[in-house]
């Protein structure tokens, strides 16, 4: 989807009409690191700032899966307070898990989301990862998941491998997000927000409507 123009930072989607799922695939392999993976939780957090409103009104739902050599999901898609769900996520634990197992990872995650959906609002899995994937073929996975209309978001962090995310971003390096090091994690959750904003009437190939800018 298009990018929007850049928003408040607290409010980036104020002026759409937002009814969407959105589903977290957090990497907590080895190389993650324990001291490094609350920030990772608190980007998730940070991007969630952008739909308070939404959230607590309900139209915007959120689940959250993490995983390393397997997967495990943590909070199921659905319908949270926005203090409630910042706090469940800021409250996860490490797993520490010994491979990165990604397009695995997003298998699980797409049947999930799948199983869960509610008419024809839009689904989107964020994938946040650091390393290589050591799993079956991140395109393969991507089709998949693609195949039943969900839209990946890949966000690759530190020495991640560009060459593996792009089959994740359909091969659009403009939808690949990328972070050099967890420190600066908070410099692009507004960004990352706004890929699931329009601005422009769009007809959605999945759905067959149209979404238009309020």
């Amino acid at each position: 989807p298009p990018f929007l123009a850049r928003r408040s930072s607290d409010l980036p989607c104020v002026n759409v009409m937002m009814d969407f799922d959105l589903m977290f695939v957090n990497d907590e392999s080895r190389s993650i690191a324990s001291y490094n993976y609350p920030k990772s939780l608190n980007f998730m957090s940070e991007i969630l700032k952008g739909f308070k409103k939404h959230i607590d009104d309900g139209t915007v739902r959120v689940g959250v899966l993490t995983y390393g050599k397997t997967s495990e999901l943590r909070i199921p898609l659905g319908q949270y307070s926005f203090s409630a769900l910042s706090s469940q996520i800021k409250n996860l634990q490490y797993a520490n898990g010994p491979t990165t197992m990604t397009g695995e990872a997003i298998d699980d995650a797409a049947a999930h989301v799948v199983g869960n959906r509610i008419s024809n609002r839009p689904q989107y899995i964020m994938v946040i990862t650091d390393g290589e994937s050591r799993g079956s073929p991140l395109g393969d996975a991507a089709d998949r998941a693609t195949s039943h209309c969900i839209e990946l978001i890949p966000v690759g962090i530190i020495d991640y491998k560009i060459y593996q995310l792009m089959p994740i971003a359909r091969n659009d390096l403009t939808a690949l997000k990328e972070v050099q090091d967890f420190y600066v994690l908070s410099g692009i959750p507004e960004e990352v927000a706004h890929v699931v904003c329009r601005n422009t009437p769009v007809f959605d190939e999945c759905n067959g409507v149209i979404e238009i800018k309020l």
